[in-house]
């Protein structure tokens, strides 16, 4: 829909892990039912949970331009990564952190859909229909660990105000209310999937499709996870030898000794 004031919402999943032969499909095992929530860190995670990236000072991700803008960027994708923390530790499982590989990652793809708007009439938002990269090559491309466990990646983008199922539309509220509580697509399973250990978030203030009409309210997320193999610490050099009578040993023969006698 892209009459004025109509919402246009979409929202995507893929798994894919490097080194596999093929991206991988991840589906809810049953259909969940629509719902404004509750989101586990609405309340905890900050003001900018409610403001849609169209609303920031500099109209969203990318558009840096000052120390201030610097910080609003900084503290916004803070409340993404806070929301989505909430829902893992409010079931038990570890909390992510930001990855610069991955949010370089996340932020460039998000960028380029802003650039190419081609999220609409059932495109993979995930493959970048220009430059055919994917969630692996984008991810490899940026840096992250050479053989990870488990990369993936979700994405969201929205225009206009929320709707009945999903009042929070183009804000963080309202993208991790649509992964959580309404996608049937295999969101909700890559934000708890136990395996991932760090993230990184893109969003901007545009949508990613070509046909709907600008709105005051407009946002598109992109998150990477990802989990790379536990860092063997190296083994601690060996001391270094000592000379004995640094030890307190005597090397030397007592007064009078004579090993002739």
């Amino acid at each position: 829909m892209n009459r004025k004031g109509a919402t246009t919402g979409i929202a995507a999943f893929r798994c894919a892990i490097l080194g596999g032969a093929a991206a991988l499909g991840v589906a809810a095992t049953a259909p969940l039912p629509a719902s404004a929530g509750p989101v586990a860190g609405a309340k905890s995670c900050g003001g900018y949970v409610n403001v849609a990236p169209s609303k920031l000072k500099g109209g969203g991700g990318g558009m840096v331009g000052n120390a201030q803008t610097l910080k609003v960027i900084n503290d916004f994708t803070a409340a993404v990564a806070c929301l989505i923390n909430a829902e893992r530790t409010t079931r038990g499982l570890t909390a992510l952190t930001r990855n610069k590989s991955l949010e370089k990652a996340a932020v460039g793809h998000t960028g380029e859909a802003q650039r190419l708007k081609w999220w609409v009439d059932g495109a993979d938002p995930h493959t970048n229909p220009e430059t055919h990269s994917t969630i692996s090559s984008r991810i490899k491309a940026a840096g992250y660990c050479s053989t990870p466990i488990w990369v993936s990646e979700i994405a969201y983008t929205w225009a206009g105000l929320g709707s009945a199922e999903n009042p929070g539309g183009a804000t963080p509220l309202g993208a991790v209310n649509w992964w959580m509580n309404i996608s049937t697509g295999g969101h909700r399973e890559a934000i708890l999937e136990q395996k991932i250990r760090e993230l990184g978030i893109g969003f901007s203030g545009q949508v990613a499709i070509r046909t709907a009409s600008a709105q005051p309210d407009m946002g598109t997320y992109v998150v990477d996870f990802g989990a790379c193999p536990p860092t063997v610490a190296p083994r601690p050099a060996p001391p270094p030898t000592r000379p004995l009578d640094d030890l307190g040993i005597v090397t030397k023969p007592p007064a009078g000794f004579n090993p002739n006698r």
